[in-house]
């Protein structure tokens, strides 16, 4: 994936490892870099009011990584990204990623096609979350994340769905039968 890029792009790009469990990005930090994963699964999550960790998100393979708040504000993350799996993640500083988009025009062009793709992600989640009952909520996500399924305890999926452990336990029963 990364490989395909031509080398004067590749080289703005450092290779890191996260075993599971280890934190991409803290809370109150500034999101320095943006990653591209190669390999395994990341989530992010906040703390609400109530001190509930919340999901937020999923970065899988081929997905870009930040809080893009705070890599593109340069302010402080409100989110947590930990790796849920080992991960193999390429990353890539904001002021080496904007000389990449001021100097070539292909890439500039594929950052603003990721960014697009982000900004109907969210969309969508936020239109599943507002229009669909939490079963039809699970049916979506089984359906358009099959490896998070299998790579993500409940409980994280429950978060990112708005509903609670118990409830996504009762749903997938039914959907077993």
């Amino acid at each position: 994936m990364i490989e395909q890029l031509p080398p004067e792009v590749l080289d703005s790009f450092d290779e890191i490892n996260l075993p599971k469990g280890e934190l991409f990005l803290r809370a109150g930090e500034h999101c320095k870099k943006m990653g591209l994963v190669a390999s395994g699964l990341l989530r992010s999550f906040q703390i609400d009011k109530d001190g509930n960790d919340v999901t937020t998100n999923f970065f899988q393979e081929k997905a870009f990584c930040a809080s893009y708040y705070s890599f593109y504000e340069r302010e402080p993350s409100f989110e947590n990204i930990v790796s849920l799996t080992p991960v193999v993640m390429y990353t890539i500083s904001y002021d080496k990623l904007s000389k990449l988009f001021q100097d070539s025009f292909d890439v500039n062009l594929f950052g603003r096609l990721t960014i697009q793709n982000v900004c109907i992600e969210k969309d969508l989640r936020i239109s599943r979350m507002l229009q669909l009952d939490a079963k039809d909520r699970y049916i979506w996500f089984m359906k358009r994340y099959p490896q998070i399924i299998q790579n993500s305890p409940l409980m994280y999926i429950a978060s990112y769905l708005n509903m609670n452990p118990g409830s996504l336990s009762r749903i997938r029963k039914e959907l077993a039968e």
